[in-house]
């Protein structure tokens, strides 16, 4: 019993950084071709 709340836990943190990274991509990614599309897309 103890090994399965400990293995959820692990399961349910992994589940957060992989929406936290999922995110902070998102991010990245609206910063690096947001720019270029409100500027006509033409570097």
């Amino acid at each position: 019993m103890v090994n399965d709340n400990y293995y959820h836990l692990i399961a349910s943190k992994n589940y957060r950084n992989m929406q936290n990274l999922w995110s902070s991509w998102s991010r990245l990614e609206y910063q690096l071709f947001k720019p270029d599309f409100l500027s006509g897309g033409v570097t």
